[in-house]
């Protein structure tokens, strides 16, 4: 269960109007996010919560719902609660087969979930024009009495980098900074500009990963 889920009492509930379908939930503002109560045909014991996230993932992608979390409600596993943001314009989403919507209540947006790191491990690192890369360091003494995050963005910029971020300490990387690669003494995340080739990276860099935009 997921505690900012249960928001009963918290913004306003959308009601719900009969289709030739199911149930329809109207009212939905484009760019909100809405904790969304549902019933699956899939059973979180016998298929798993994830099954039944995805089946109501993909019925609501396609009407401009982005459901970002769903986890089964106390004792019945066929119901659900989940969250996510509403990007279509219409201001309507519809149940379908294997879904049907019961009601939505307005909520805060969902705090970012860590990235799943997409590793590099070629050397040199292959670059492409608009991918975004990230990567790490362990810095020995007395490189780390030099190392500024100024000098770092300077070179990276020279490099073809733009929208560069730099981290001394593993305490200022954003929330949604991969858990397995916080170790070290700095971090870098930028998006190249120039044509497709390839970096060459010191030593001290322990990885590089694609990741999404800076």
């Amino acid at each position: 269960m997921m505690p900012f889920l249960l928001l009963a009492g918290v913004g306003l509930f959308v009601y719900l109007a009969a289709r030739g379908d199911g149930p329809s939930i109207e009212g939905l503002e484009r760019g909100a996010w809405y904790s969304l109560l549902y019933r699956s045909s899939l059973s979180a014991i016998t298929f798993g919560p994830h099954a039944a996230h995805q089946q109501a993932q993909a019925l609501l992608g396609r009407q401009g719902f982005d459901l970002r979390a769903a986890a089964p409600v106390e004792e019945d596993p066929f119901l659900y609660q989940g969250a996510g943001i509403y990007r279509g314009t219409g201001g309507t989403i519809t149940s379908g087969p294997g879904v049907t919507l019961l009601h939505a209540v307005r909520c805060p947006p969902l705090p970012p979930a860590p990235e799943e790191p997409a590793h590099i491990d070629a050397r040199p690192v292959p670059v492409a024009p608009g991918a975004t890369y990230a990567g790490r360091a362990s810095l020995s003494w007395p490189a780390t009495m030099f190392v500024t995050k100024e000098r770092v963005r300077d070179k990276l910029l020279e490099l073809g980098f733009r929208d560069v971020e730099v981290y001394l300490e593993a305490a200022e990387l954003p929330a949604n900074w991969p858990a397995t690669e916080r170790g070290g003494d700095l971090f870098a995340r930028a998006t190249f500009t120039r044509g497709e080739g390839t970096i060459a990276v010191p030593s001290q860099v322990v990885s590089v990963w694609t990741t999404a935009a800076a």
